[in-house]
């Protein structure tokens, strides 16, 4: 589809191609118009509406890339590619070329969780409802975890960038670190709005009822609502794997539990990309702080841990016996302070192969670092966890990137591992 010349133009982009760059001797085509070829199913105006680009104005290599990235980052599509098309009249069409990617996730598969072990995944998750960029998915899954969910999510419902996204369901599983089989049933419904696209802010309202059934001692019930308010300060130029930019995000949410008193869940993080090495095959820096305070209640059922895939890799979850008998005390605790840091090399370049699945291959260095501490004053006594090593990364459709780490653990000078830690989408 071709998009008409728009009425204003980007005074920045005319002046550079039409004034500047003649007296260099480089003259930039003016592109008359603007066409996305390849969206089978996707909507035209899911499409336009990422493009900045002006009619009118002579090519602007930069803005035609950030288009490049907004389309990619949508997650509908394999790839995208940028081109110009030369016309008679000396002007040019500026072409997007997107490959969607996979719209449905069915069946059954055989999932792997840290915390829970295997499962047995089922159901359909459909990925670009209706042309939309919506997400529509329902799915249970049986062994380690079990869960039903429906969930649906519009990440531009209406207005500018204004998302909704609601979420049902029940899950059942063995906690890995406390005595206790949890089932909780769950509602939420979150409200987002960009500013620009650096700028983003979220609203989350969750009602929850959660059942302890505990395995040593007295069953406990729980029933409370959160009020999460989010803001995110985002330059990444691509989401999934980005070589530059930065990614930083503050959320507090009120926890009120029936007859009990409400507390506050805080959780903070950091993250700076950098190019080190560019090219079709580059290599990245990714540096990450994050924080999670937990305050206002001193319930072991709200402690969290380190270990495992999101922390401190090299370690492995903690169980419920290295809790109750403070045989590892260091990786417990209702204030968790930790930071990443990754080497990301481009092994083979991300491409697009037959039925558009895909196919690339990142080689990963990485080290983590972390404290854990009832209070803030215990993170200055506890001993820091250290890991340290290396993975790769796959490109997945739908789910982003498949990652497989190998890590070793560093506590009072024992060495834990080699450990394997297996997840979905970047770590930071």
């Amino acid at each position: 589809m071709v998009r008409p010349a728009l009425n204003l133009i980007s005074l920045r982009t005319w002046l550079t191609g039409v004034l500047v760059l003649p007296l260099f001797g480089q003259i930039r085509p003016v592109i008359s118009s603007i066409e996305v070829v390849g969206n089978e199913h996707t909507r035209d105006y899911v499409l336009y509406r990422e493009i900045h680009h002006p009619t009118g104005a002579p090519l602007d290599s930069a803005l035609a890339k950030e288009d490049r990235d907004r389309l990619f980052n949508l997650g509908i599509f394999a790839d995208v590619h940028w081109r110009v098309v030369p016309e008679d009249s000396g002007q040019a069409r500026l072409q997007y070329l997107v490959v969607e990617s996979w719209r449905f996730l069915p069946g059954g598969i055989p999932v792997y969780d840290e915390k829970t072990g295997w499962s047995f995944s089922g159901g359909l998750i459909v990925n670009n409802f209706r042309g939309r960029n919506e997400v529509l998915s329902i799915g249970g899954s049986l062994g380690g975890v079990r869960t039903f969910d429906i969930t649906f999510s519009d990440p531009w419902i209406l207005g500018d960038h204004v998302s909704v996204t609601a979420e049902f369901g029940k899950s059942i599983e063995d906690m890995q670190y406390l005595p206790f089989e949890k089932t909780v049933y769950y509602g939420r419904l979150s409200i987002g709005r960009y500013a620009g696209y650096t700028h983003k802010f979220f609203g989350k309202l969750e009602g929850v009822r959660a059942r302890f059934a505990a395995r040593v001692g007295t069953d406990r019930t729980l029933d409370w609502v959160g009020v999460t308010g989010q803001y995110q300060y985002d330059t990444r130029d691509v989401y999934k794997d980005p070589t530059r930019g930065w990614n930083g995000a503050l959320s507090l949410t009120p926890v009120f539990l029936r007859d009990e008193t409400p507390f506050l869940i805080q959780i903070a993080s950091l993250s700076r990309y950098t190019t080190l090495i560019p090219g079709p095959k580059p290599l990245v820096m990714g540096n990450n702080v994050s924080l999670e305070w937990i305050a206002g209640t001193e319930d072991s059922l709200w402690v969290d841990y380190l270990g495992g895939s999101n922390t401190v890799r090299g370690f492995r979850v903690p169980t419920a016996e290295m809790y109750l008998t403070r045989s590892a005390q260091e990786r417990f605790g209702l204030v968790l302070l930790w930071t990443s840091h990754e080497f990301r090399k481009v092994v083979i370049p991300h491409r697009v192969l037959g039925a558009n699945s895909e196919w690339g291959l990142t080689a990963v260095a990485f080290f983590d670092l972390g404290y854990a501490a009832n209070e803030w004053s215990g993170l200055a006594w506890n001993r820091p966890l250290l890991g340290a090593g290396f993975g790769v990364r796959i490109p997945f459709p739908i789910l982003e990137v498949l990652r497989l780490d190998w890590g070793w653990g560093l506590d009072q000078g024992r060495i834990e591992g080699p450990t394997v830690h297996f997840a979905f989408q970047q770590k930071f």
